[in-house]
């Protein structure tokens, strides 16, 4: 009698291994950006505090990071920019380097919503939808966040 495997298990085996990969590879995907959005809870926790240590200090906030008590590492996995007008609105947006999902974190003074946290998904973008949803806990938008950004308040 021989000893081994025959081709039709084999491909039974790669077949099973195929339909695994597919079912967990988004879903590493979804871990791994989900997981890169939460870094920035950190980054903009940080950024708030110092604007609001600058707005007690100075009585206005600022758009300008070199104004602030802290330093931004320079290697990081997103961009930001400081939302800042005359009218009093005032937030800080960072955006991920691929431009699916952005945290706004509007400050505690601001005319426009103070000191909401915003979770803003590309419409396009099935997975940043996802993990708004999943941090939020809300399957719905609250509203639209800009062009092409539904927004979910957390």
């Amino acid at each position: 009698m021989r000893k081994g495997f025959t081709l039709i298990e084999l491909l039974v085996v790669v077949l099973i291994i195929g339909i695994l990969a597919a079912i967990a590879l988004p879903q590493y995907q979804k871990a791994v950006m989900k997981s890169r959005y939460t870094q920035l809870f950190i980054m903009v926790k940080a950024v708030t505090d110092a604007e609001e240590r600058y707005y007690l200090a100075e009585g206005s906030y600022t758009n300008d990071v070199n104004n602030l008590d802290i330093e931004l590492p320079s290697n990081a996995n997103y961009s930001y920019y400081f939302d800042i007008r005359g009218d009093g609105h005032a937030a800080l947006v960072m955006t991920s380097k691929d431009g699916a999902l952005q945290y706004v974190s509007y400050f505690a003074k601001s005319t426009a919503r103070p000191s909401i946290k915003e979770c803003r998904a590309l419409s396009t973008n099935e997975k940043a939808i996802s993990v708004c949803k999943s941090l939020t806990g809300k399957n719905t938008p609250d509203g639209a966040g800009g062009t092409g950004y539904p927004s979910f308040i957390f």
